[in-house]
């Protein structure tokens, strides 16, 4: 039987309705309707603040960039291998690790990668940039 399990992520105000990990809601705008709900595709492995108006969705298939504001998908971005870290927004390059051991850079604003570096292992932390 599955389970319903409630995550919130104050920091974000996102809240995340646990049914196999696969959907996500926006800040309430009363005590019980969420101003966006957001349904990824597979179950949902990571969610982040990615800057001041977008989050990070990352699934068992694709990393999504959301307005936080409205839930309103920014990019899709279909991942090469599972992983369960999070990723680390520069400016518009997303950096991100996976578990087919690489280690990639993708370009959301030309939404095409820029490059992959193979690790010798899998990459499931987030990245930590040193700017």
């Amino acid at each position: 039987m599955a389970k319903n399990f409630l995550i919130n992520f104050p920091l974000t105000g996102i809240i995340c309705f646990l049914i196999f990990w696969q959907s996500c809601h926006g800040p309430l705008k009363t005590d019980k309707e969420p101003l966006w709900t957001f349904q990824a595709h597979l179950p949902i492995v990571s969610l982040q603040d990615l800057d001041e108006t977008r989050i990070g969705i990352r699934s068992a298939s694709h990393f999504y960039i959301l307005n936080k504001a409205d839930g309103h998908l920014v990019t899709d971005i279909p991942l090469p291998a599972y992983g369960l870290g999070g990723a680390v927004l520069d400016d518009q390059l997303l950096y991100f690790g996976g578990s087919d051991f690489y280690f990639r850079c993708y370009d959301i604003r030309k939404n095409k990668p820029v490059w992959e570096y193979p690790t010798g292992m899998e990459n499931e932390a987030t990245p930590v940039l040193d700017s």
